[in-house]
């Protein structure tokens, strides 16, 4: 008796399994965020800096929320950056490179008592209209080497 409820909780789970598989059912993805400059260990509290992602959204999807959050808290929306994507728009119309707005600095990332020794650390978070949600890097922050000087150059 026990073998036959083993076996219906087997054939159970394998046949949930498929319905999961056979939907086709997948989540929009972001890349691994860019930051740029690249090539500075140091920038002037308005210096400009400039974070990228690449989206890949499924088919109806929508953006709900994709913003850059940094390590002191501050958050800022990031705009599509590209000419295949439009916001609002959905699925292959916001596939593309977005990036934060020219108006972002460095300063605006760190709190003025952490400039010259806290290096710039960011995240990237994405909501797409179906509800699901990423993050880059899943956990922690992504490091730019990056440090804000304390007397402008």
């Amino acid at each position: 008796m026990t073998n036959n409820r083993v076996a219906f909780v087997f054939a159970l789970g394998l046949a949930v399994l498929a319905l999961f598989m056979l939907s086709g059912a997948e989540a929009g993805t972001i890349n691994f965020p860019e930051h740029s400059p690249t090539d500075e260990e140091r920038l002037d509290p308005a210096g400009a800096l400039s974070i990228s992602v690449t989206v890949d959204a499924d088919d109806g999807d929508g953006i709900t929320s994709l913003v850059a959050i940094f390590e002191n808290g501050y958050e800022v929306d990031l705009e599509c950056d590209d000419d295949d994507c439009t916001d609002p728009g959905t699925g292959d119309n916001i596939d593309g490179i977005w990036s934060t707005p020219d108006t972002l600095t460095a300063g605006d990332t760190l709190d003025e008592a952490d400039y010259g020794d806290t290096e710039i650390k960011y995240k990237i978070e994405v909501v797409f209209t179906d509800g699901e949600e990423g993050v880059q890097p899943g956990f922690g922050f992504n490091e730019t080497g990056i440090r804000v000087n304390t007397i402008p150059e």
